[in-house]
C-alpha cells in the first residue's frame, strides 16, 4: 500500500531506517480500504511500541483522499505456545482537526 509505504519512509527521517524496518515494516498489511487500514503486529510488543511512538504521526499523517483520517487497527498473532498475549488488540486512530 502506497500511503503507509510512503509513511514509513517519512518516519525513517526521525527513527532511523533500522528502527523502522524492526518496529514497523515488519507490521503486516492485512486490509486496507479508504477509511481503515489493518495490521498485524508479530507481538504486544510491536503493537505497544505503535502506540507509544507512531500513533499521533500516523492520526496527522494517515488521510485518505477525501480528507478524512484512516483509521489504523493493530491486530497482534500469537506465535508463542501457550499462548500469552491477547490474540486481538485494537489500536483505532482518529485525527481530529
Amino acid at each position: 500500500m502506497q500511503l503507509w509505504d510512503n509513511f514509513l519512509t517519512e518516519l525513517e527521517k526521525d527513527f532511523g531506517k533500522e528502527t523502522i524496518d524492526k518496529w514497523l515494516r515488519s507490521l503486516v498489511v492485512t486490509r486496507f480500504d479508504a477509511a481503515n487500514l489493518h495490521l498485524k503486529a508479530h507481538d504486544s510488543f510491536q503493537a505497544n511500541w505503535f502506540e507509544e511512538h507512531i500513533k499521533e504521526r500516523a492520526a496527522l499523517s494517515l488521510i485518505n483522499s477525501n480528507g478524512k483520517p484512516i483509521k489504523v487497527k493493530i491486530d497482534i498473532s500469537c506465535t508463542t505456545n501457550p499462548c500469552t498475549v491477547n490474540m486481538h488488540v485494537n489500536i483505532h486512530i482518529i485525527a481530529f482537526a
